[in-house]
């Protein structure tokens, strides 16, 4: 497992949690409310629990293995992630969103049985090297249906970037027919490709320095060109508070929850992803008019 960013995130998430306990809450703290903010900047920490089933075919399409990756390969169920998200309203109902989402985990075991990952057949008692990455990178356009004094109501378009890398890699040593023979093998696939996605929002500014979110997408996936073919379903929930004390400045808390559950037909994957994560977000915020 490797935490990337983790470091950097922290500062200002401290920065912004010292400005709240130190800085009075009536030194000119700026007021917000529906549409008043033209950018917004997000950054902070993400410990994230997950849950991961993976099956690569082998390229004459024959089923390889459904393996869960924490209870069949030992990869951790929790990592911290980098979180990173941007926003532009370009016209007073209109906004462009960008997000960042960067996992890695990774786990160093035994094969308890015979893994069958696309062509590539891992023995039973192999030392196995496992790595699961996944890149998130969502982009959506929102159009604000109801805005009033303290209510936001939206609904977004966009894709939803997924990057995602599983590799294994088995070392041991095989007997056959009286003979011992090192084995040292492995097998990866990855997929990436813009998937659709569809969305509600809700923003209720408290008072002009506190805000409650609520946001999803979700999308049935049918989704195919010359080079991928994606099959199953997309879904995304986030509920948030932000406060914001002084001038632009505050600070976020989350709690996001993230399924995908796939059929993928790709030049470097075919089988199938069930891929889960959920978990609380901390972060630091700026904005201004």
């Amino acid at each position: 497992m490797s935490i990337k960013a983790t470091s950097f995130c922290a500062v200002p998430v401290a920065m912004a949690a010292i400005v709240c306990f130190t800085v009075p809450v009536a030194a000119s703290a700026a007021d917000f409310g529906p549409g008043s903010d033209r950018f917004f900047i997000a950054a902070g920490w993400f410990p994230s629990t997950f849950s991961t089933k993976v099956r690569v075919d082998n390229k004459n399409l024959d089923l390889g293995d459904k393996i869960d990756l924490e209870n069949d390969l030992g990869l951790k169920d929790s990592s911290n992630a980098f979180y990173g998200a941007f926003t532009w309203r370009f016209f007073k109902r209109h906004r462009l969103a960008v997000s960042y989402y960067d996992f890695h985990r990774g786990n160093s075991g035994q094969a308890e049985g015979d893994l069958e990952i696309g062509d590539k057949i891992i023995p039973v008692g192999a030392k196995v090297n496992t790595t699961f990455d996944v890149n998130i990178f969502p982009i959506a356009y929102s159009y604000s249906f109801v805005q009033g004094e303290k209510v936001e109501f939206s609904g977004s378009i966009g894709v939803h970037w997924s990057d995602i890398r599983f590799g294994v890699n088995g070392k041991g040593f095989l007997g056959e027919g009286g003979e011992v023979n090192e084995f040292d093998d492995s097998a990866k696939a990855s997929a990436s490709a813009p998937l659709p996605l569809l969305g509600l929002g809700v923003d209720y500014w408290i008072t002009p320095r506190w805000l409650a979110i609520a946001d999803g997408q979700y999308f049935q996936l049918s989704l195919s060109d010359d080079t991928f073919d994606y099959k199953g379903s997309l879904t995304n929930i986030r509920i948030a508070t932000e406060y914001v004390p002084y001038k632009g400045l505050g600070i976020g808390i989350a709690y996001n929850w993230f399924a995908m559950d796939v059929d993928v037909e790709d030049n470097k994957w075919y089988g199938r992803l069930e891929y889960e994560y959920y978990g609380p977000q901390i972060y630091a915020t700026y904005r201004f008019k």
